[in-house]
Order: C-alpha cells, then structure tokens, then sequence
C-alpha cells in the first residue's frame, strides 16, 4: 500500500490532468480579442428540448459519450452550460493508470457570454501493481470583480479526504464560449474568413495551483510550479468552399473551420444548410482526438 504523501501526490496529478481533459478532449474556455466573428447564439442554444449527443474517439479507438446541453437558469437571469462525460477514459502518469469514467462540467454565463461560475466533478479508478483505489474529485469555482475563486475537494477510497481553496485567478472579459467549445450550432461562418482566439482557461490554472498548498501542508516543496505563461493566439481559419463529410449515418457539406497554435490543430466542420457543428479533431501534442455528432 503506497504512502498517505504517494496518494496525495497521485491525486494532485490526476486533478491537474482532469484540467487537462477539459482543456484538450472536450475543449477550452477561449476568449477572442474582439467579438469572435463566428458567434454562439445563446438564447438559441438554451432552446434545445433534449441535448447534443456525441461519440468521442481516441485515435480511432471510440472512449465514450460526450452530451451538451444549454439552459437558462432563473435565478441568475443567465445560462448554464454543462458538458457530461461517460466512458473509460485511460491516463498515464509516472506510471500509474488513471481510468476516469464520469466527468460533468457546468460552466454559468451571463445574458452576453462572461463566465459567472464554474464546477467540475468526476470519479477515477488509479491503478498500479501494488493497489488499485477508486474516488471523486471536484471543484467549484465563481468569478466575483474578475477574478476565478473556489475549492476543491479530493476523496479516495481508503484514505482520508483533502479539501482546500483553489488559487484565484484573473478571468479575461469576453464572450466565454468560443468556436472550439462542442456545441449545437455556430452561426456567421463565411468562406475565407481569418481571427485569432485567445485561450483562457481559468479553473484548470487554478487547478494546478492548488498542488502547491498541497505540498506546502505536507511540507516539501517537490513538484512546485511556476506562473503559468502567456498562451500565444491561435489563428481560426475558414476554408475557402464547403467540403464533404462522411459520417456513419450519412454525409454533409460543411464549411471547415481550422484553429492553429502552439501545439497543435483543432477542425471543426459545421454543416452549411443550418450551422449545426458535425464534428470536430483536436490534434495536440501528438495525439488525435475526435468528437464525431450523433444525429
């Protein structure tokens, strides 16, 4: 059986990959410098009666099922975006297994887009040859005066609980939906048109700051970070004709959206006749990611 510090620190490193996960299987909260130019029409999106459904794929190997769904909460006079995950999701770290078969994130927006609030939940098996232990993690975090504070909350099976703050983080203002987040439609999309998107992801830097607190209870400073680095933009880009897309239920013409960056590209493909958003592969650090619509 490993250490009471061994599993904090596996926790630490799966929380900060359950970050990751949002960052780069399901997407990013971005920010353009101005009002992106292929917009999400939030009133429209909170109109769906039942949510989007989609198939998400490793390589070409299927991990699960991806919903989304867009509502409008009463009691904020804004709307509530919530991605679920379910499947067998498999991370590596130092060698240990992570399989991480829920995770649920619900992000609450204002009437024109600025994120208000944000909470992450998931279950997680971590595997070695020596013990194989299951728990939860989540997070909760608002944005008060632009800034992200909140907790988190680690519980495995066997082990006692750790809790504490998240490390406030500065929110940018700007529409917190973007093109990359997998939603219903998109609307605006032009043949040619160009823009840059800034990614901003809050909740998975404050995430990653809490190993320090962490660290610090148990008094080492193994595995301390530093600030984090400015994100270079990533340049959108629409093709300049639709193309086809085949799916297994039928095919599409699309309009084929491009982001570039730093470390590599995401496509999206966004059906002409209604703006519906068919599919989208992320290709990040050597590894495909594919969410693919079900209809």
């Amino acid at each position: 059986m490993p250490t009471r510090r061994g599993v904090v620190l596996i926790l630490i490193f799966w929380l900060c990959t359950v970050g990751y996960v949002g960052y780069r299987d399901v997407w990013p909260h971005l920010f353009a410098d101005t009002a992106p130019t292929a917009w999400i029409d939030l009133s429209d999106e909170a109109t769906q009666a039942l949510p989007v459904r989609w198939e998400l794929y490793r390589g070409d190997t299927r991990v699960g099922k991806v919903s989304t769904q867009m509502s409008y909460d009463a009691s904020t006079d804004g709307f509530r975006f919530v991605t679920k995950y379910r499947g067998d999701l498999a991370v590596d770290l130092l060698g240990v297994a992570f399989n991480i078969p829920t995770y649920d994130m619900s992000t609450t927006l204002d009437r024109v887009g600025r994120l208000r609030a944000q909470t992450m939940s998931a279950t997680f098996a971590v595997k070695t040859v020596l013990f194989s232990n299951g728990g939860t993690a989540t997070t909760e975090g608002v944005v008060k005066d632009g800034t992200l504070t909140g907790s988190y909350k680690l519980v495995a099976e066997g082990f006692d609980s750790v809790e504490g703050p998240l490390k406030p983080t500065p929110v940018p203002d700007g529409q917190a939906l973007n093109p990359l987040q997998p939603v219903n439609r998109l609307r605006g999309v032009r043949p040619g048109m160009r823009w840059l998107i800034y990614e901003v992801n809050p909740m998975g830097e404050a995430i990653a700051g809490l190993k320090d607190t962490i660290l610090k209870k148990m008094g080492t400073s193994l595995l301390t970070g530093s600030e984090p680095a400015e994100r270079p933009a990533m340049i959108a880009t629409v093709g300049d004709r639709p193309e086809v897309l085949k799916l297994k239920r039928s095919e599409y013409d699309c309009w084929v959206i491009e982001v570039r960056g730093e470390h590599g590209t995401t496509t999206v493909w966004v059906r002409v006749s209604d703006g519906s958003v068919m599919q989208q592969v992320a290709k990040l650090e050597g590894e495909t990611m594919r969410l693919e619509r079900e209809e």
